[in-house]
């Protein structure tokens, strides 16, 4: 009896130490693979001194990665300089087309899909147009005929789907899949993960600009910072947020960032939420239309803040009615780098944010509300363009699969 319950205990230790070497290794490689991701080509000692990792180590699971397709080597370049005679050192470099995720950017009127490789460079993307109010049937069923076309190219050229980012413009509980606050779309309640129950690779599905926001991170200008919040401009306005030692920030109800109804003019005017002086009350063409005529501007109405932008040199009417709107977005972006400080604040979306003509003044308006503070938060445009929020439904799929 004694025995028999040693030799059961001996199996358990056994079991609990191959497992523990399992998941030992798999810790490793995901480190190995994470550092190659942010430092680029590199080689295998200076491998060992980013991951504390000993070069047996670096020379067993570089093996593996090689073997495997996800890495490959390349010769330093030439101009690098060398501290020794002989051929150039040979690195280790991520390849993209090793892993993959199929990316659903779900928008108001359009679904934009792409199958992203590991270095969040697009290997294929495709773009339809919706109708607004097109029923959740409808657009999964759009969303699943490209996967399942994806899911078979991969097969046939041997890339591994590591995973499905599905962005939504609306509030999302990720854990569960599901709209909890209906945005953009107005799908209230409908389970993304259990749309796509019967595809095998697992489903992430993420409010829009917390994606765009994880893609600049991990493949952008967030690369190279601890903090950053994430501001878009399209249909509406959000705002992600990625902190040091936190990650993503989504509160408590899935909404933070929400600052489309963000208060900046008490009192101000209406907005569709109900309530008065929303940021995108504010912003909205028909409050600009108004500002535009009170400043003495005539011509063709209504005005929204592209034309603005457009007609600012020979229209006085427009230049102090985009100087007023710069103010308004000022301030909220303002009490944002006030309020959290980030390392980086990027600017995503329609002209007025990203506009080469609007970055001083806005940066400036920004810098107001800081004040007294130095602003040592840096203003930068986003990396992506279109694809921004593909690539966030990639670094969402690695994030957790890779990375």
């Amino acid at each position: 009896m004694t025995q028999g319950l040693h030799g059961k205990l001996q199996e358990k230790v056994i079991a609990m130490t191959v497992r523990n070497q399992v998941d030992l290794r798999h810790h490793n490689i995901r480190a190995l693979q994470r550092t190659l991701l942010y430092e680029g080509p590199t080689g295998r000692r200076a491998l060992g001194l980013l991951t504390n990792l000993v070069p047996s180590a670096i020379t067993s699971l570089s093996r593996e990665l090689l073997a495997r397709g996800v890495v490959s080597e390349v010769e330093a370049a030439t101009n690098v300089k060398r501290t020794s005679a002989g051929r150039p050192p040979v690195l280790l470099q991520l390849n993209n087309a090793s892993y993959v995720a199929v990316a659903a950017e779900i928008g108001v009127r359009f679904v934009r899909l792409g199958l992203i490789g590991l270095l969040g460079e697009p290997l294929h993307t495709e773009f339809h147009e919706i109708p607004e109010g097109e029923s959740p049937q409808n657009v999964i069923a759009l969303v699943r005929g490209y996967i399942n076309r994806q899911q078979t190219h991969c097969k046939t050229e041997g890339l591994e789907m590591m995973g499905i980012g599905v962005s939504i413009p609306a509030s999302v509980n990720p854990e569960t899949g599901s709209i909890t606050e209906p945005g953009g779309v107005h799908w209230q309640g409908v389970n993304f993960k259990a749309a796509f129950n019967e595809i095998t690779s697992p489903v992430y599905a993420e409010n829009n600009v917390n994606l765009m926001a994880m893609g600049e991170k991990w493949y952008g200008r967030g690369r190279l910072v601890k903090s950053m919040v994430f501001v878009h401009h399209g249909p509406s306005w959000g705002c992600g947020i990625v902190l040091a030692d936190t990650g993503l920030v989504r509160g408590i109800g899935f909404g933070a960032g929400e600052i489309a109804c963000s208060t900046v003019m008490p009192g101000g005017p209406l907005c569709t939420c109900g309530k008065r002086g929303c940021l995108q009350a504010l912003l909205h063409s028909e409050f600009l239309t108004q500002r535009y005529r009170a400043f003495g501007g005539s011509g063709a109405l209504p005005v929204d803040s592209t034309a603005l932008i457009e007609r600012r040199a020979v229209d006085p009417a427009a230049e102090r009615t985009l100087q007023e709107a710069l103010g308004y977005l000022g301030i909220a972006l303002g009490n944002l780098v006030r309020i959290l400080e980030p390392e980086l604040l990027v600017l995503n979306g329609r002209p007025l944010l990203t506009a080469d003509s609007v970055q001083s003044h806005l940066t400036a308006a920004i810098r107001s509300v800081v004040a007294p503070r130095r602003l040592y938060t840096s203003v930068k445009r986003s990396s992506f363009g279109a694809h921004q929020a593909l690539i966030g439904c990639a670094a969402s799929v690695f994030q957790d699969t890779v990375f």
